[in-house]
């Protein structure tokens, strides 16, 4: 249950996005959790590395990403509609949070339309810390897993998973 994904690549922001994602397909709740282990290269400040969900795979479509980056440390980042802009989602995040790097376990919780993003230091056992929650109109059937970006052409960024577990 491991996996290691590497990306040249611009962003995921904006309106259309650029990563490496290897997914499953989920159908209705689910429960995503993965550990990032380490990352390496890319972009000093925004390479980011985690999970998503979304519907489809074109760059503009709506999705809900739990990453870390060396900038913010875990967020929550969502686009909310089709090839609308992304952005880093400020509703239930806890105002100066520690902020977490590699290793970090990250979890996304599907509940109905309720995105729910988590994350810990200890492992899959917790404490796990909500990061945040979203409402999002995403269709039954999804696409989750881990998605990496160098966050700019000229970088080269490479990221491991661990502890790779999906339940729908």
């Amino acid at each position: 249950d491991s996996l290691s994904l590497w990306h040249e690549g611009k962003d995921i922001w904006e309106y259309a996005d650029s990563c490496c994602f290897v997914f499953r397909r989920a159908s209705g709740d689910f429960e995503m959790v993965a550990k990032v282990a380490a990352t390496r290269g890319g972009h000093e400040q925004w390479n980011k590395a985690g999970i998503m969900v979304r519907p489809s795979l074109g760059p503009g479509a709506k999705n809900a990403y739990l990453m870390v980056a060396p900038q913010s440390g875990t967020r929550l980042q969502r686009r909310l509609a089709d090839d609308d802009i992304t952005g880093p989602n400020y509703g239930d995040a806890p105002s100066q949070p520690e902020k977490r790097h590699p290793p970090v376990w990250l979890k996304l919780v599907r509940s109905g339309p309720s995105i729910v993003a988590f994350d810990s230091k200890d492992g899959p056992g917790g404490p796990w810390r909500q990061r945040d929650k979203i409402e999002a109109d995403l269709p039954n059937d999804v696409l989750v897993g881990p998605a990496i970006c160098a966050h700019g052409t000229e970088f080269h960024y490479e990221a491991d998973f661990t502890d790779l577990r999906l339940a729908d």
